[in-house]
């Protein structure tokens, strides 16, 4: 006797396909959640150091001339955040700000290199590696 196929394994067949992707949605809102708050965060605290800089009277920078100041050190992105870090004026929050803004794209490809590791695909993987090396070398300064 033969057993009657019944419909249900059609959507069997589709659950795999499915569950992939609920799961690329799932990463991609991820990465979405990662941008809007990384900017959040950035307008967050360029709006407080604002604030400070305001309440605090310090004098107006007039930005017609540029005259560039050396900064001994301040070479790459974590000797600027390391600046920051020792000094609390409004001026550096302003800066963490800013900072803040630079790394939020630079997380974003990071964590798009851990999506294809993940999803184990080695071509896109090894070129978002690439790129984000690329992108943390720059920020350090250029310089291992």
């Amino acid at each position: 006797m033969q057993m009657p196929m019944h419909d249900h394994t059609k959507p069997q067949e589709n659950a795999p396909n499915s569950t992939a992707k609920v799961r690329e949605h799932e990463l991609s809102s991820l990465i979405g959640y990662v941008l809007r708050y990384g900017v959040l965060i950035s307008a967050t605290l360029i709006l407080i150091g604002y604030v400070l800089l305001v309440q605090t009277g310090l004098p107006t920078r007039h930005f017609e001339h540029f005259t560039g100041v050396a900064t001994p050190g301040a070479y790459g992105l974590l000797d600027v955040f390391m600046r920051v870090r020792n000094r609390h004026s409004p001026d550096d929050i302003i800066t963490l700000g800013l900072i803040a803004l630079i790394l939020t794209p630079v997380v974003r490809v990071g964590m798009s290199w851990v999506i294809f590791l993940y999803e184990r695909d080695r071509l896109y993987a090894w070129l978002t590696a690439t790129v984000f090396a690329i992108l943390v070398f720059s920020l350090m300064g250029g310089s291992l």
